[in-house]
């Protein structure tokens, strides 16, 4: 074969690689473009039945316990200071809004 001929078809060759690169390589028309709506909710994969979501609330011999500590402690501070009169109602206003704080993690999760 001529020498000249074969540099032509690599040559050829080569251009015709770098038009299917080129053309391959491009974003499909699906690509680059946002989604406004999502489909659907993750849901996570589990094995066997789904847990509970636990209560917010405790148990009640555990409940009466921190009542009873509770109370100890406000008993055995001294409440003319402002300090501990201070600190106590922050305890009361923390109990009172123990039920309303997120309670992140125990959302329950449909089974796939």
């Amino acid at each position: 074969m001529d020498p000249w001929i074969l540099r032509a078809v690599i040559l050829l060759l080569g251009a015709i690689l770098l038009l299917v690169i080129y053309l391959r390589g491009r974003p499909s028309a699906s690509q680059g473009q946002r989604r406004l709506v999502k489909k659907a909710e993750r849901v996570e994969p589990s094995v066997g039945a789904m847990p509970t979501a636990p209560t917010a609330e405790l148990e009640p011999g555990l409940r009466a316990e921190l009542d009873r500590l509770q109370q100890q402690l406000v008993s055995d501070a001294d409440l003319s200071d402002p300090d501990a009169a201070a600190l106590a109602a922050r305890r009361d206003v923390a109990d009172a809004s123990a039920a309303l704080r997120s309670q992140v993690g125990l959302r329950t999760q449909a089974q796939i």
